[in-house]
């Protein structure tokens, strides 16, 4: 199952990235096509991980980890600057996630 979430993640994480790309270089239309082919990637990744756990924790282990994906994208790629209050709530979005997963 972590795989296809991992792989929804990172789907969703290249396909905003290259969208936001776009946007940056006045609407680059080959680069905001190929983010959004990325989400044909988020849509079969969902697919597969609805075989292993029901809807709602896939989203929420999915959106979790896109989240932190593109906070650390957005500081590294485009220069954003995380507050105090971004890193944790990166921490209890990890903490979550872990919860989520323990009882396994």
């Amino acid at each position: 199952m972590w795989s296809a979430i991992l792989m929804v993640s990172a789907f969703e994480a290249a396909a905003q990235t290259f969208i936001a790309t776009a946007r940056k270089s006045q609407g680059n239309i080959p680069i905001l096509l190929l983010g959004m082919a990325c989400y044909c990637g988020v849509a079969y990744g969902l697919y597969l991980s609805y075989q292993y756990r029901g809807v709602g924790i896939v989203n929420a282990l999915w959106s979790s980890l896109s989240i932190v994906l593109m906070l650390i994208i957005g500081a590294a790629l485009f220069n954003e600057k995380l507050k105090i209050r971004e890193w944790i709530g990166i921490a209890l979005l990890i903490s979550g996630i872990i919860v989520i997963e323990y009882h396994q």
